[in-house]
């Protein structure tokens, strides 16, 4: 860009010295001495003109050759990469967009509350699976790939971490000694001391939980923490629709 710019420098003033020289042979009230002397003068300047733009020319095709070569061994630097990882330019760009599909995914659960981060703990797990399948593909090797995954992985495992320091686990004890069901461990004090929290407990351990009425002694629960005391809009729903179902005798 600067090279550019001094050759129209150049280019103007090389104009406006010609039409300069032009002008001055219109002027009557100059003596031939003092004309042939401007005249010189800017013949004089012209010539170094023409000569700084000779050589800025010359200094610009040096530089465009350079260039060229530069990507050249480029483009046979990524080549060889490519060869060496088994991946085509478009498998590359393939495995970019969905690093960056993963990427938004976890930016996204990053910022969740605690409590609405438990209720995707399933999200969590099957982005870090997809992180793990990627990471086992030799590909994701390449320059363009290998620091985004890395770093994706690091973010994902934080919040796996996050996930880990929420939730305490409650072994289910029987009818007959503890009476336990949902109702009674939510109400427990080391738990929630609030009975009305139970589809809490529920909704994270649905894996283990078909139907909250029925539990079993030995079942290991996930309890996630109490938080301000209210429920996740999927908490309240689930409990609505378990009280819906109790009205309609569906229970």
């Amino acid at each position: 860009m600067k090279y550019r710019s001094l050759l129209y420098l150049l280019v103007a003033a090389l104009f406006v010295t010609s039409f300069a020289v032009t002008d001055l042979s219109a002027q009557n009230d100059m003596t031939r001495d003092e004309w042939e002397q401007q005249m010189a003068e800017y013949t004089q300047q012209r010539d170094e003109l023409r000569q700084q733009l000779d050589a800025l020319e010359a200094e610009i095709e040096e530089l465009n050759e350079q260039i060229a070569s530069k990507q050249a061994e480029y483009q046979a630097c990524r080549e060889e990469i490519l060869a060496m990882v088994g991946a085509t330019e478009a498998e590359i760009r393939s495995l970019v967009e969905r690093i960056q599909q993963l990427e938004n995914q976890v930016s996204a659960l990053e910022r969740l509350s605690d409590q609405e981060l438990l209720q995707r703990r399933d999200e969590v797990d099957e982005v870090k699976e997809a992180v793990n399948e990627l990471k086992g593909n030799r590909q994701t090797a390449h320059p363009d790939t290998y620091d985004r995954l890395m770093a994706l992985d690091e973010r994902v495992n934080n919040l796996l971490d996050r996930l880990e320091g929420m939730v305490i686990t409650y072994t289910v004890g029987t009818w007959s000694r503890d009476r336990d069901c949902l109702w009674n461990i939510a109400k427990k004090r080391d738990i929630y001391d609030n009975a009305w929290l139970w589809p809490r407990i529920w909704q994270a351990n649905r894996d283990k939980i078909r139907d909250p009425d029925i539990i079993h002694p030995g079942q290991r629960l996930q309890v996630p923490p109490k938080g301000d005391g209210r429920m996740t809009s999927g908490e309240q729903d689930a409990a609505n629709r378990y009280y819906r179902e109790v009205r309609e005798g569906l229970r």
